[in-house]
């Protein structure tokens, strides 16, 4: 749309004789072009990816209430890192700050990954206002822009998709769904608002023009391919829960008498991604004494097997080596290789599951 086309459709829009519902089509045709390009393929293609995901997980069964417990930041990785659309991601990065923001994004940070999340780097720190107003700044007055932040900006119970996002992570379809609605009916109210501002006529055509240059507006003419989604969902689930599968393992040794001895074991969580210079070092094996080591406990010969093939159908190879097939347990330095390894497969993934290579003619 070019800037004639904008002007004419502010005039218009913010003529006195413009009924209400004569705005509605404005957000209204995008929101149906989203649901049908991008909601609805990618929300069946992520029930079917998390679906095997969660069988392979349960027939390896230790460990696997650990693995459950990572549900929002795989759902959210996903959405961010393979969902093939700037909705998705910002529904994403809108969900991340809002409902869980020290969680989820402290998590990000400390891992050192936020480069896989290239879709969300264009929305920065105001996901949903970048991805709604546009350039409507650019015409708004200093007065004004407080509240008209306001009427798009997440707030605290504002958007009911984004908590319930974090209550259910794995209902994407039906989050989606009412992120997509919500979104509309902030359009709708946006020019409404706008029409009621008490600004010069000038200056509120210049405020829409800019609303009008929003990606909401520009919503994609195909849809997203389902299956090409899935098997690269499916594997940036797996990879995700790679990169927090590894443990610092302390072992404590205490004399309770004469030739006997108490071993007590805690495993703590490493924060820290496998190409930090922070990643815990391998430590020299010292019988009888407390050795720190890293392990990599309920990632099994099912789950192994399983990724392997995922990977192979993508990548053409193996992602487990031989020798990391027979070693239960993993050393040290496998299990470093192993999480750098899911680190560079969901950089891969990213650039992999954009729109441009998913979708197909509508």
């Amino acid at each position: 749309m070019d800037a004639a086309a904008r002007t004419q459709i502010a005039e218009k829009v913010l003529h006195a004789d413009t009924l209400d519902h004569e705005i509605t089509p404005l957000y209204t045709d995008p929101s149906l072009r989203w649901r049908r390009t991008v909601v609805l393929p990618f929300g069946g293609a992520y029930r079917t990816a998390f679906d095997n995901y969660d069988k392979v997980m349960k027939e390896q069964a230790k460990h696997y209430e650990d693995m459950r417990k990572l549900a929002f930041e795989l759902t959210m990785s996903v959405l961010a890192i393979g969902g093939g659309s700037i909705l998705t991601a910002v529904f994403a990065d809108a969900t991340l700050k809002v409902a869980a923001k020290e969680m989820a994004l402290d998590y990000v940070c400390k891992r050192n990954m936020d480069k896989t999340f290239t879709l969300m780097h264009r929305v920065e720190s105001s996901p949903v206002l970048s991805f709604m107003a546009g350039q409507a700044w650019d015409g708004a007055q200093t007065k004004a822009l407080d509240t008209i932040k306001k009427k798009i900006e997440p707030r605290t119970g504002s958007y009911k998709s984004l908590a319930d996002s974090v209550k259910k992570p794995h209902e994407v379809l039906e989050n989606l769904e009412k992120f997509n609605l919500e979104l509309r009916e902030r359009g709708i109210d946006f020019i409404k608002f706008v029409r009621g501002l008490k600004l010069p006529h000038k200056a509120k055509v210049e405020i829409v023009k800019g609303a009008l240059t929003s990606d909401y507006l520009k919503p994609p003419s195909r849809e997203l391919d389902k299956e090409h989604l899935i098997p690269r969902l499916e594997l940036t689930l797996f990879m995700q829960m790679l990169t927090r599968a590894d443990k610092l393992r302390q072992r404590g040794f205490k004399a309770l008498g004469p030739n006997m001895m108490e071993v007590k074991t805690t495993y703590t969580d490493i924060r820290h991604s496998a190409r930090s210079n922070r990643y815990p070092k391998k430590q020299p094996h010292r019988p009888f004494m407390p050795n720190p080591d890293i392990v990599m406990p309920g990632v099994g010969s099912i789950i192994m097997d399983h990724v392997d093939k995922l990977y192979k159908r993508l990548y053409g190879k193996a992602f487990f080596s031989w020798g990391e097939h027979w070693d239960w347990e993993f050393t040290n330095g496998e299990v470093k290789s192993i999480v750098k390894r899911a680190e560079a497969a969901l950089e891969m993934l990213s650039k992999d599951s954009h729109l441009g290579m998913l979708a197909r003619a509508a």
